[in-house]
Order: structure tokens, then C-alpha cells, then sequence
């Protein structure tokens, strides 16, 4: 008989709630569980298999020498890293439009969303793929220029607050468009987090996940 594939998923948990995670997931396993602080995270091993690593949006706000330790320790470390006030760049795109906001502690300071339809893909071949590649190049350097103008304005309503990262969300290849040609191109980029069709609701809700720890389980 084949064994079955062990099942993975992924968490957001707000710096609030990481302790009590943890906590819950040691109890859950009766406390025979390994921690381990490794360069990016806390990494936790059951006895019974699997494991979980929790990680920080941001790598810049961990620091630890690798080996063992005492997870609710790490975990209050890891918590507290979380909540240190850094503004962030966020810069989401989907093919229907984009959204731009500087935000700190939680809150957007400065925002602001866009429409612009960019194709999908065609299972079309021949001279009617390589017109639908143009057309939809130029769409999507259009919502580049579009998102760009937009971010040097969100970059200017912020000020005096100057980002010192971007965290991407969406789809990465027309993220990285409005990114490229921007007074941002060089700030450190962060994710990508998943995200529908950016609305300014969106940019709120993506504020406070960026001070989330990720946590990725895998299940024995």
C-alpha cells in the first residue's frame, strides 16, 4: 500500500497570536517537539514527523545564531521582531488594475488604486499569438507607466515617512514592471502575499498582513 503524501499549508499569524500558536501546536504534540532557531525563522520538528517554520515577512527583523532553543522564547522573539514600526512600500497588480499605499504599524499612511485591463494568456499559435503578445505588452507597459506615475505620488503624499522595502502582491511579472522604472526599484522586495484584484480595501487588509509571520506546515 502507497502512503499517502503528507499534506502542507500555509498560515498568516498576527504578532498577537504567534505565542499562542505555538504553544498549541507543542501541546498538540504532547510537547515532543524540536525547536530550532535557523537563520530565517523558528523551525519546529515533532517526534511524529512533519514540521513547522515560521518566518517573517521581513528578514531584515530576525536575527539569531542557528541551534536549539526554547520555542515560546523564539516565538515571543519572533512576535515582538514582527511589531517593530518599519514602513513598507506595497505595491500589488492583477491584470484588472493595480494599488500603491506606504504603510506602518498596521495603517496605510498614504494609497491609492487603479484600473487597467491587461490579456491573459491564448492557446492561439502562428502571426495571432504573436500579435496577442504585442497587445498585451503593451498593456501591460501601459499599466506600468499608469501604477509608476501613481507610486512616485503615494511616495510624495508619505513624506516626510520613507519605505525602506516594497512588499510585492500579485502577479509578480507586472509587480516587477511598475517596480523597474521607479524611485523604488532598489528598495528590497518582500513576498509575494496573494491578493484578488487590488481595491483600496485590499491595501488596508494587506497593511496589517504585513506584519505577520508565515508559517508553513507540513503534516506528517
Amino acid at each position: 500500500m502507497t502512503a499517502s503524501p503528507a499534506a502542507s499549508r500555509f498560515l498568516e499569524v498576527a504578532p498577537g497570536r504567534v505565542v499562542g500558536w505555538v504553544g498549541r501546536y507543542v501541546a498538540a504534540r504532547d510537547g515532543a517537539v524540536t525547536a530550532r532557531a535557523v537563520e530565517d525563522g523558528l523551525l519546529l520538528t515533532p517526534a511524529e514527523g512533519g514540521s513547522a517554520l515560521l518566518r517573517l515577512l521581513r528578514p531584515d527583523g530576525w536575527a539569531s545564531s542557528s541551534g536549539a532553543v526554547d520555542a515560546s522564547a523564539v516565538a515571543a522573539h519572533l512576535a515582538s521582531a514582527a511589531s517593530v514600526s518599519v514602513p513598507l512600500l506595497v505595491v500589488a497588480a492583477r491584470r484588472g488594475g493595480y494599488g500603491v499605499a506606504v504603510v506602518r504599524d498596521g495603517r496605510v499612511l498614504a494609497a491609492k488604486v487603479g484600473r487597467r485591463y491587461v490579456q491573459g494568456s491564448t492557446a492561439a499559435g502562428g502571426w495571432s499569438q504573436q500579435r496577442f503578445a504585442r497587445r498585451r505588452g503593451n498593456q501591460a507597459d501601459k499599466l506600468a507607466r499608469d501604477a509608476g506615475d501613481v507610486l512616485r505620488g503615494v511616495l510624495a503624499a508619505a513624506l516626510p515617512v520613507a519605505p525602506v522595502g516594497v512588499a510585492v502582491a500579485g502577479d509578480r511579472g507586472l509587480v516587477d514592471g511598475v517596480l523597474d522604472a521607479s524611485p523604488a526599484a532598489d528598495l528590497p522586495r518582500l513576498g509575494p502575499l496573494e491578493v484578488g484584484e487590488p481595491r483600496r480595501a485590499d491595501l488596508d487588509e494587506l497593511a496589517l498582513r504585513v506584519l505577520a509571520v508565515r508559517v508553513t506546515v507540513h503534516d506528517a
